[in-house]
């Protein structure tokens, strides 16, 4: 985590921020699916709407971030991360309760 100001508008609102979470690599797995480094696990209670607001830490690079339900071997989304400007993904997660995880692939 660390200071960096970025304004995205998503829904007519704009959202300003005042740091950031830099994965700064690739997210790794266990054999069983679960996160070891580098991923962000969240839990949800069933259907819902996630969105996620993230941009590339290269500016010159895009790069995708996975979203996944469960275990790493279930991604929902590959969201784009562009390199610029910050973006907006909303998600519509249709299943059951568990854990969400996000993480770089690249």
């Amino acid at each position: 985590m660390d200071a960096n100001g970025k304004s995205v508008t998503y829904n007519e609102v704009k959202y300003t921020y005042t740091h950031r979470l830099k994965f700064g690599g690739t997210g790794a797995f266990d054999e069983a699916g679960l996160p070891l480094n580098r991923a962000l696990g969240f839990d949800v209670s069933g259907p819902c709407n996630i969105t996620v607001m993230c941009m590339s830490s290269s500016s010159g690079t895009d790069r995708i971030l996975n979203m996944a339900a469960g275990s790493n071997t279930n991604v929902i989304s590959e969201i784009p991360a562009l390199g610029s400007p910050l973006t907006a993904t909303t998600v519509a997660y249709t299943g059951e309760a568990t854990t969400i995880y996000l993480w770089s692939p690249s």
